[in-house]
């Protein structure tokens, strides 16, 4: 399982060199370097000070340099490194270990880190991503609008999961995570939605739609296409066979979001078929009222009341 830590925890990564070779346990490595990244992208194990830095830049240093020791986490300020920190890394037979203090967890995301085995005899290096998720145990639903929108997307998703965590499922059997990160990548999915669902159709990007006005559009459409997702995402699920094995049957998970999905995808096209009105430029309405003699209706009462006549254009008074 993939594992959780909260905003500005500490946590401990491990990963063990034959988990990637089908059960086969070679010798114990020689060696084992580490890196790390945090959602940004942005290198965190450093062998010497970057020479880039703007106030607040936290790293970790992998070997001693600038005065400081391997493993110590440094802090950028008013031009000046000092420690804040200590990072420890192990390495117990085949089972390398990381650890890292709170300071460097202070973004909500996934975290990639990469652990490099260099073997014994072959020199040969054997990688493994081992990944880690940041969450902010009170998630706070200010921001942009755009931000809004997609937290309440999430919050309609959230509580439909069986992990032990409360996530989805993905996060238990891949690597990968599925989270309101990924769920950004369908944003423009749901913009297309909007754009090109009945007519007219229409242009809005990601920057230039409304979302203070039209959130709750928005919401909807990224909910059915992130329902989409989730769908395709349990396509290939094993079937044990040849063995009474006990587990949990996950195989019609596809078929238990259909029904979600169907509802959902109704509300937001009953939806959009009202919201685009707004936009084929039909004006505003008006009536005509006309009186006794107006040019509307220029036969008089008597003569209105007797209708056939009246079509047939015979106008003088009887």
């Amino acid at each position: 399982m993939s594992q959780v830590v909260y905003l500005n925890d500490g946590t401990t990564l491990s990963a063990a060199v034959f988990n990637e070779d089908m059960g086969f346990t070679p010798g114990a490595p020689t060696t084992v370097t580490w890196d790390l990244a945090d959602p940004n992208g942005n290198l965190l194990i450093l062998n010497s000070l970057p020479t880039e830095t703007i106030n607040g830049d936290i790293v970790i240093l992998s070997q001693a340099t600038g005065g400081f020791n391997a493993w110590d986490e440094v802090q950028y300020e008013n031009g000046v490194w000092t420690k804040i920190g200590q990072a420890y890394t192990a390495l117990d037979n085949q089972t390398a270990s990381l650890t890292i203090p709170g300071d460097i967890t202070d973004i909500e995301g996934v975290y990639t880190g990469v652990v490099h085995f260099t073997m014994p005899e072959t020199n040969i290096r054997k990688s493994q991503v081992v990944p880690f998720e940041v969450l902010n145990p009170i998630p706070n639903v200010t921001g942009s609008p755009e931000d809004v929108a997609l937290e309440r997307a999430w919050q309609k998703l959230e509580d439909c999961f069986d992990s032990t965590l409360g996530g989805p499922y993905l996060r238990d059997a891949t690597k990968a995570f599925f989270n309101k990160t990924k769920m950004k990548f369908l944003i423009p999915d749901a913009i297309e939605r909007i754009n090109l669902t009945f007519y007219p159709q229409l242009s809005f990007t990601e920057t230039t739609f409304d979302y203070t006005t039209d959130g709750p559009i928005f919401t909807q459409a990224l909910l059915v296409e992130t329902i989409y997702h989730l769908m395709r995402a349990y396509t290939e699920q094993p079937l044990p066979a040849g063995a009474a094995v006990q587990w949990f049957n996950r195989l019609d998970y596809a078929n238990r979001w259909k029904p979600i999905l169907e509802q959902e995808e109704k509300k937001l096209n009953s939806w959009l078929d009202i919201w685009k009105t707004q936009f084929l430029g039909f004006g505003s309405g008006s009536m005509l009222i006309g009186g006794y003699a107006s040019t509307a209706l220029r036969a008089p009462r008597a003569l209105r009341t007797r209708l056939p006549r009246y079509y047939a254009g015979m106008y003088r008074r009887w």
